[in-house]
């Protein structure tokens, strides 16, 4: 593996976005540079939700682009949370390799089941190689 070609923070800093049941884009990535023939890139991501209501699940994802219809870049992590729990920090990490391309752009989403909560920050950390 080569050094880092680009590597970039998004902070959202202090959001307060609702999260339900429907997939929700709390943070998008800037346009990554990559190398033009093949280049592996590392996301990081910190998503901390606040609010919690109940029982059930929260799910974070990494698509493609800057909305939810992007693809899907596997896997998707799964959180549960409990009542009354208050908040929760969740981290997650996914890799791509990618190809004939000079950039990338990513989306984080979080999604509730069972319960609902508010992402009240989240951070995407992009390096391509």
């Amino acid at each position: 593996m080569s050094l880092p070609r680009s590597i970039d923070v998004v902070d959202a800093g202090s959001i307060s976005v609702p999260i339900t049941g429907t997939e929700t884009v709390v943070a998008v990535g800037p346009r990554l540079q990559t190398p033009k023939d093949t280049s592996v890139v590392l996301i990081q991501a910190c998503v901390y939700l606040t609010g919690i209501s109940g029982a059930g699940a929260a799910t974070i994802s990494l698509r493609q682009g800057t909305t939810t219809a992007g693809p899907l870049v596997q896997p998707q992590y799964q959180f549960s949370t409990v009542a009354g729990e208050g908040s929760l920090t969740l981290t997650a990490m996914w890799t791509q390799s990618v190809s004939q391309t000079d950039y990338v752009q990513y989306s984080l989403t979080v999604n509730g089941s069972g319960a609902t909560f508010t992402c009240s920050r989240a951070v995407l950390h992009c390096i391509s190689f």
